[in-house]
Order: C-alpha cells, then structure tokens, then sequence
C-alpha cells in the first residue's frame, strides 16, 4: 500500500487545481478476488484500489479495476462528499484520466515474469529499474487500449445460449437470438451464437436443427394419396 502526495489538475496544461490530498493504491487477492493475472509479459493481481482522501474539505475518490478479459476496467467509481466540506463539481469529473489512473494502478503491483517455461509463472521479479518501469507502463497501456469492438461479455453470451436454446425447436433460433438481442445482421447472431458454444455456455444448449423440407402443395397432396389408392385396390 503506498500513500503519496496527490494533486489532479483541469485540462492538459494544468490550469486549475482540483484536488490535492493524500491517495493509497491496494490491491485484493483470495476469495472472491481471485488470484493473479497476466497482462502480456506481467503479473499483475486481478482487482486494484485507488483512493484519494481529500485535504481541507474537498471531496474523497474511491475506484475500483478489474481485469476483465485481459484488459483493465473501471468496476466501481465513487466520488464522496464530506459532511462539513464542498460539493461534487463538474471540474472533478473531468479532471480525471481513468486510462492514466488504472495504469498508475497495476504499474504499482506488476511483477515481471521471468520463468514460463513449464506452461505455468513459475518464477517473478519486482520492477528493478526506470527503464523496467516504463516497459511495464507501456504494456499496461497497450492492453488498456487493445482494440475492443465486437468484443462480446459473458452475460451476452449466456444470454445468446439462453435465447438459442429457448427456441431451438423453432425451426429458427438464430433469427430468435437476432431479433431478440438487437443484432443488425444475421451474420452477428451466427458469430455470437459461435462464441457462445465456445466459451461453454452452450452445454446444456440443443443444436441448431436442421431446415425443415419443403411444405407439399395441398393439389399435390391430393393426387399423391389417389395415386396410392388407386395401388391399394389392384392389390
């Protein structure tokens, strides 16, 4: 746990002071937090804290990162007022930089990984030095801003089986998964409805049925049972 000296300042040339006081950042492992995570050539835990305890009145910050799919995310961010000091002003939201902050954040607790030879971290060291330092903030920030879109989550997965798996005997299920869950293109729903069975949520999920034949005409029925009638009686 470290306690520094925090100032955050408005905009890029530091035109105003915000906030100053005293910030920790914290890390939790075990239970429910789970263990540690690799982000590329680092161990880093999987939640991280950052709080800043305003001097002289000002408001208190609290947040809380995750590593979600390889990527570090804000989860929870908290801006308290004092009983006896000033309001939440719009200046303190936007002095903030999240992206700046969760790389602070997991910069602070990074652990380079020096051993993997066995397919498991057998072996970590400590950041030694500035230069290691800024290699580790550089490959923190590059997983921050690894491209996301068309990224599912796991609730929208779970929610594509469950949808899939409703309707299956349907005759349509993807169209179901489609429409229900917004998809401009039945492209999408296939593609989700692939990354669903991938990750497992489709255990319990029938298969996609084959099409059904073509329906047969009512004239076309007709001949055919006269057809085997007319078979019936010569025999």
């Amino acid at each position: 746990m470290r306690h520094l000296a925090h100032l955050l300042w408005l905009g890029p040339e530091g035109a105003a002071l915000i906030w100053s006081g005293t910030t920790s950042t914290k890390r939790k492992h075990g239970g429910r937090y789970g263990g540690e995570v690799r982000l590329g050539d680092y161990l880093v835990p999987r939640h991280a804290f950052y709080d800043l305890v305003g001097a002289n009145g000002l408001p208190d910050l609290h947040i809380h990162f995750e590593v979600r799919d390889g990527r570090p995310e804000v989860v929870d961010f908290q801006i308290t007022s004092k009983p006896d000091g000033r309001g939440i002003r719009s200046a303190d939201v936007r002095a903030l930089n999240l992206d700046d902050l969760a790389t602070s954040v997991f910069q602070d607790f990074a652990q380079v990984v020096v051993d993997d030879s066995t397919g498991e971290v057998t072996y970590v060291e400590w950041l030694g030095d500035e230069r290691a330092t800024r290699q580790a903030r550089k490959a923190i920030e590059a997983r921050l801003h690894a491209p996301g879109r068309g990224v599912a989550t796991a609730a929208e997965l779970r929610r594509v089986a469950e949808v899939y798996g409703r309707h299956a005997e349907s005759g349509s299920p993807r169209r179901a998964v489609q429409e229900t869950l917004g998809y401009t293109s039945s492209r999408t729903a296939a593609r989700r409805i692939q990354q669903a069975r991938a990750a497992g949520f489709f255990d319990e999920a029938p298969p996609e049925p084959a099409p059904e034949p073509p329906a047969v005409e009512y004239d076309e029925l007709k001949r055919i049972l006269r057809r085997n009638a007319g078979r019936d009686e010569e025999d």
